[in-house]
């Protein structure tokens, strides 16, 4: 792949460095980036998400394949923790257990030398009082991730963001949401205006240039010419989702200025 532009960093989901069966397929650091065609200094973060059934192996296999020092081996700045699957349909005994099972893997992380950011997962107010304890008693954790890779519907996504902003009242310091899934530029520019530390995760850049669908600079795709090779397409949709992310950024601090200028302090507070 060309070379990105600055020292990006790169999201690489768990279903890639698994195999169907849970083994971790690269052994260095430097095998995975040479599979991914990533220069040898490329910066990877890890995001904990894969199909529920090899998800499941690897919980069952770990210990006996060593499997979460061979993931702490393949140089990740940071990974969040797995995204075992609760759903709203399923009883609530599997959607405690599993969400244990995602915090308990935030903690494997950790315990082997991997800096790790938890998903958190609540679906009623039980849940969410659990949330509070868990983030009172891991006072030092300040980034969350938040699943929304799911939420095709419009109200789907507007409950998440009503969630982070929930979290942001009621937990007594500043958080930072690393928010997986969106790839519109009207959720992506939402999340922007409305949290003042989110990142946002998104496949859409390469999914897009698999399917030789090149992102133009307000992220709609357009059919690219099918001679540019796939990982050109995948620099440049990369790239055009860094710009608009940026530009999302430099207008929401342009706003708060604005605001500051136009409306008295305690104005502000008290919105």
């Amino acid at each position: 792949m060309p070379e990105p532009e600055g020292n990006p960093l790169f999201a690489v989901s768990l279903s890639t460095i698994l195999a169907e069966e849970g083994r971790v397929k690269y052994k260095s650091a430097q095998t995975l980036r040479r599979a991914l065609r990533l220069p040898s200094d490329a910066r990877l973060i890890l995001i904990g998400s894969t199909k529920d059934y090899t998800i499941e192996k690897l919980w069952t296999t770990s210990d006996a394949a060593e499997a979460w020092r061979r993931i702490a081996n393949l140089g990740f700045e940071c990974s969040t923790a797995l995204t075992y699957s609760i759903w709203d349909e399923h009883p609530k005994f599997d959607q405690i257990f599993n969400q244990e099972k995602n915090l308990i893997t935030y903690e494997i992380l950790l315990a082997n030398g991997v800096i790790s950011i938890p998903f958190l997962f609540f679906y009623d107010d039980r849940d969410y009082e659990e949330v509070l304890s868990w983030l009172k008693a891991h006072k030092d954790v300040k980034k969350i991730g938040v699943l929304a890779q799911f939420k095709r519907k419009d109200a789907a996504f507007d409950e998440v963001v009503r969630d982070m902003h929930r979290l942001e009242k009621d937990v007594p310091r500043s958080l930072h949401f690393v928010v997986v899934g969106p790839s519109t530029a009207s959720r992506i520019q939402r999340l922007f205006n409305e949290f003042s530390r989110v990142t946002i995760v998104s496949s859409e850049p390469a999914s897009a240039a698999l399917w030789n669908n090149r992102t133009r600079t307000d992220l709609t795709h357009v059919t690219a010419d099918s001679r540019i090779p796939k990982a050109i397409l995948a620099a440049n949709n990369i790239e055009m989702y860094r710009k608009f992310c940026s530009r999302a950024r430099r207008a929401k601090r342009v706003h708060l200025h604005s605001s500051e200028r136009s409306k008295p302090l305690l104005s502000r507070i008290s919105v």
